[in-house]
């Protein structure tokens, strides 16, 4: 876990999963980092850009994956006001 919307402590966190496991660091394992899209609690947004450019450089090799919980943003956000996810879904 990392501290809310906090891309450093995010950083810090992955960091460590990769100093720690071998199998991460040469691809033979994946991450998986998950966040909400639009935050109902306090109506805030995940930095979604910033997350993937972060995972993407942290993990060259592509064994990583970000999963965006889309329940609050759905009819709010993106391309056709369906998802925040949308720039990379095709639309």
């Amino acid at each position: 876990m990392f501290s809310h919307n906090s891309i450093h402590a995010l950083w810090e966190v992955l960091e460590k999963i990769i100093s720690e496991s071998r199998e991460v660091e040469v691809g033979r394992y994946s991450v998986f980092v998950a966040v909400e899209s639009l935050y109902g609690m306090d109506g805030t947004f995940s930095p979604l850009m910033v997350i993937v450019e972060l995972v993407e450089e942290l993990f060259p090799k592509g064994n990583s994956y970000v999963v965006v919980d889309e329940a609050h943003s759905t009819g709010i956000c993106g391309t056709r006001k369906r998802h925040c996810s949308s720039p990379w879904s095709g639309e």
